[in-house]
């Protein structure tokens, strides 16, 4: 288990950040990418075009935050194999330990 406990940022243009364990850290994304099947006991932010794919190397996956946060302009980026059937290496999926108000217009 990773003990990290700062923030994580990404940007549009630098890479892909790959979470295939856990940490503790809150993700801030402004642009950049998101990938995985491990997560994070802190909160994610995501801005300005981020896109967040679970999964890896074409495989289904898990990703797991604290809290998420969302602008209209993130990308989900989801495969999914079939119908009906929630996440159990079917389907890509997002799994939201807390949630707040969604705020949005």
């Amino acid at each position: 288990m990773d003990h990290f406990e700062g923030t994580i940022n990404t940007y549009d243009g630098y890479g892909r950040l790959v979470l295939n364990g856990e940490t503790s850290a809150n993700i801030q994304m402004n642009g950049g990418r998101i990938a995985g099947k491990g997560g994070t006991r802190g909160d994610l932010t995501a801005r300005n075009g981020a896109i967040i794919s679970p999964g890896y190397n074409g495989s289904f996956g898990t990703l797991t935050f604290g809290n998420l946060d969302l602008d209209s302009n993130t990308i989900l980026n989801f495969k999914l194999g079939l119908p009906y059937a929630i996440g159990h290496g079917i389907n890509d999926l997002i799994q939201v330990n807390e949630i707040s108000p969604w705020q949005g217009t």
